[in-house]
């Protein structure tokens, strides 16, 4: 009887090794995969940092561009605000007027 048992336990300790085996590579795995992902994570985080900086800057100096053109000449500044301003005026006329129409 006792040779059946140490059989068994035999077997179980080797069960228990090859599980034990087989966990530390899927540990190993998973941590070199967790790795990958944080070094991309980082690489589309940087690219985004960049991306941003390069809107940011363009936009400024689109404003300071703007800002110059509006000081050097006013009257053409303000002629193109009232422009502007009709238009949306008019369609905004134009919606609500063919909303009372349909009504």
């Amino acid at each position: 009887m006792s040779h059946a048992k140490d059989r068994m336990r035999d077997a179980i300790d080797e069960g228990a090794a090859m599980a034990k085996g087989t966990v530390d590579r899927v540990a190993e795995q998973s941590g070199e995969m967790a790795s990958n992902v944080r070094g991309y994570a980082e690489h589309v985080l940087d690219r985004t940092r960049h991306g941003y900086r390069q809107v940011a800057d363009r936009a400024e100096e689109g404003f300071r561009q703007a800002s110059a053109l509006a000081r050097e000449n006013p009257g053409m500044t303000i002629s193109a605000a009232l422009g502007i301003g009709l238009a949306i005026g008019a369609l905004i006329g134009l919606s609500v007027g063919s909303d009372r129409r349909w009504r």
